[in-house]
C-alpha cells in the first residue's frame, strides 16, 4: 500500500512523542507525519542510547519534528506535542529549566 502523498503547499501535521525507559539507559522518539486529510504519510521511531528526563526527551522529539519539516521543505507544517511543560518552555511561559536551555 502506497503512503499518502504530502502536498507541500498544504498544512502538514507532525505529531511527536518521547519515552524514557528508567533504569535501562534508553529513551525513544516517535514521530508521525500526516497530510491535511489526517492520513499518515510516514513515521519515524528512534531509540536513543541515553536515559534522560522525560521533558528533555520530549524537547528532543520536538526538535526532530522541526528538522523533518525543514529538511523536507514543507512550507506549512505544525509540530504537535502533548507535553504542556515543553510547549510552555518553548513559548517562554514556563519556569526556567537550565538542563534544557540548549534545546530551547
Amino acid at each position: 500500500m502506497a503512503s499518502p502523498k504530502l502536498h507541500y503547499l498544504k498544512k502538514i501535521y507532525i505529531n511527536v512523542n518521547a519515552s524514557v525507559k528508567v533504569g535501562h539507559g534508553t529513551s525513544g522518539l516517535g514521530i508521525v507525519v500526516r497530510n491535511g486529510n489526517g492520513e499518515v504519510a510516514y513515521v519515524v521511531a528512534k531509540k536513543i542510547k541515553q536515559e534522560s528526563f522525560p521533558l528533555i526527551a520530549e524537547l528532543h522529539a520536538i526538535r526532530e519534528g522541526l528538522q523533518i519539516g525543514i529538511t523536507r521543505r514543507l512550507q506549512r507544517f505544525q509540530v504537535e506535542s502533548d507535553c504542556q511543560q515543553a510547549i510552555n518552555l518553548i513559548c517562554n511561559q514556563g519556569d526556567a529549566c537550565h538542563d534544557c536551555d540548549g534545546l530551547l
